[in-house]
């Protein structure tokens, strides 16, 4: 599954028939380095516990499951999405990504539709914040673009010019787009929708 889908976090049994977890959460690391692993186990198993540690689990935990305290491994684990801030204008650009990085979020940064394609095909983003109006690709087209390449990834777009860009906005958010945001920005607005 995890060769097939993009998973953040791996709940993982220690003690289990055939391949152990420790294999398997070796051979899951060679497939995707970044994921997040929490290893479980029942059994008092010191020596592969440590190698558990030592391979890189976050943390390994006592069943039977307390599962507030699994709820908040993840969500510490899950914390702050990484957000890709698509805007010609490299002052809003700095400025949001101060203000994001302030809340705890990753944030990346492109000044072209074609700058922010190549930086989807190569890094894992949830949140694209892409400003309608740009030079050469516009909003609606890079976005489209991107959603080619992460079906998953969420976008905010934002606009100075609430009147020219009415029908783009309007398009935009039939595909899917979850929310345009008008210029001079609130930051407060962008947070609360981006969560």
């Amino acid at each position: 599954m995890i060769g097939e889908r993009d998973f953040d976090v791996a709940l993982m049994d220690i003690k289990m028939a055939g391949i152990n977890g420790i294999e398997t959460f070796k051979q899951v690391k060679s497939i995707k380095p970044d994921i997040k692993v929490i290893m479980m186990t029942a059994y008092s198993l010191d020596s592969l516990i440590q190698e558990a540690l030592d391979e890189g689990a976050y943390e390994v935990i006592a069943e039977p499951l307390d599962v507030q305290k699994v709820v908040e491994h993840i969500e510490e684990l899950t914390r702050g999405n990484c957000i890709l801030v698509v805007n010609d204008n490299p002052n809003i650009c700095k400025t949001l990504k101060d203000i994001l990085t302030e809340s705890n979020h990753r944030v990346c940064v492109a000044h072209s539709g074609k700058e922010a394609i190549e930086i989807v095909k190569e890094k894992q983003c949830d949140i694209l914040l892409i400003d309608v109006k740009m030079p050469i690709l516009n909003g609606l087209d890079t976005y489209l673009r991107i959603k080619n390449i992460n079906p998953n990834i969420s976008a905010v777009m934002m606009t100075a010019y609430r009147n020219e860009t009415e029908e783009l906005v309007e398009e935009e958010l039939k595909k899917n787009v979850c929310s345009c945001v008008f210029k001079p920005l609130n930051i407060d607005e962008i947070s609360s929708i981006i969560g």
